[in-house]
């Protein structure tokens, strides 16, 4: 997209239109799955890159998108609330934090909505010591931001899980793979721990060859910058023939199956902590999950949750599976309420009517910021 948005009706005379700023197509399913029973406004999206899958996604949706910074920036005049779904303050992100300076310059609501069932980015301030984390407000409790409010899942005031359904899957058969769902991509783990836990899944691979294993790695964790299990995911690709019984799924190549989408075909998993947990619970899948000291106390508040330390641990549990074996508990699986969604973004737009800048004022903020964007 070029130029400006052709949106010629008076705003009083059309819907809202709502601006959402992606880190990448990382967050695409998790705002999909959030906006997908909304009618009640218009989406014009930016995120700095696009592939196959996000594009059919925002055609589901018939939602407008663009990756280029400079056409966001000039229609931002056109929005009349902005939705972030976690904004790491992160160079990477750099055009996010751009953009939500921005926003809150020329008077536009910014709302940011949980992206993960444990999350520190949805704040812009972190210093890599607050969880976001509350036993009694929802996991990913509000902290300090530079978004105008914070959407959780749960809590009092939660909008519940985005992706909640409760689907009758298929019991898949005995031999069915295992899904190992990982990220250590989170500052709370040490260097001890991931040189850990890659051991862990090294010996469980080499340990039993005749069981199947997709795994699935965070995305990040496919970045040089993240290389204690990027080594193991290179030593997979470099060389299948050592573990035949593995497949990767994820990094751009490949099975690119969404997390739900692999879970409905695997009999059981493997997790760290995290949004997969979620998901196992919510398709009724056992789950053992990596416990170390980092997340001790994260995994405490679980209701119910197989656990697992070291090698012999995870082999115990494995040869223990039955197919009643239970689910893990979170406790924060809620049903998801479209309803308190669009009061949320409705009583934004009434904030963003009030607090916008004068036309006047207007063009030389976004030209200012266009050029910031360009540099």
């Amino acid at each position: 997209m070029k130029g400006y948005l052709n949106v010629s009706a008076p705003r009083e005379q059309r819907r809202p239109m709502i601006g959402v700023m992606l880190p990448g197509t990382n967050a695409v399913e998790i705002f999909a799955a959030t906006v997908e029973m909304v009618k009640e406004f218009d989406f014009l999206i930016y995120l700095p890159n696009i592939d196959g899958k996000a594009r059919a996604a925002f055609d589901r949706l018939e939602a407008r998108f663009t990756t280029d910074i400079s056409f966001f920036i000039l229609n931002a005049a056109q929005l009349d609330v902005v939705l972030t779904f976690g904004c790491l303050p992160h160079v990477a992100h750099g055009n996010l934090l751009l953009l939500t300076a921005l926003m809150r310059e020329i008077g536009v609501t910014v709302l940011d909505i949980q992206h993960g069932l444990y999350q520190w980015g949805i704040n812009f301030t972190d210093d890599s010591r607050e969880q976001g984390y509350s036993g009694t407000s929802g996991i990913s409790m509000p902290i300090s931001t530079l978004a105008d409010q914070q959407i959780t899942w749960a809590g009092v005031n939660g909008i519940g899980y985005p992706r909640y359904k409760r689907e009758h899957l298929a019991q898949p058969q005995s031999h069915a793979p295992i899904l190992v769902a990982t990220n250590t991509n989170w500052h709370i783990y040490g260097e001890e721990d991931r040189y850990r836990f890659r051991h862990i899944l090294r010996q469980l691979f080499c340990s039993l060859p005749r069981t199947r294993f997709i795994w699935k790695p965070h995305p990040a964790e496919w970045s040089p910058t993240n290389p204690v299990l990027l080594e193991l995911i290179n030593a997979i690709r470099a060389e299948p023939k050592d573990f035949p019984n593995v497949t990767l799924v994820g990094g751009g190549q490949g099975d690119q199956s969404t997390l739900t989408e692999l879970i409905g075909r695997c009999r059981a998993g493997i997790a760290t902590v995290g949004t997969a947990v979620i998901d196992f619970e919510m398709l009724r899948k056992p789950c053992a999950i990596f416990e170390c000291g980092a997340v001790s106390s994260l995994n405490a508040h679980f209701v119910r949750k197989d656990q697992f330390g070291n090698l012999k641990q995870l082999l115990i549990w494995l040869k223990a599976l039955e197919e009643d074996t239970p689910p893990p508990v979170t406790g924060q699986l809620v049903p998801f309420d479209q309803t308190a969604l669009v009061s949320y973004i409705s009583e934004a737009v009434s904030r963003t009517s009030s607090l916008r800048v004068s036309s006047e004022r207007l063009l030389p903020i976004l030209m200012r910021y266009q050029r910031l964007a360009c540099c």
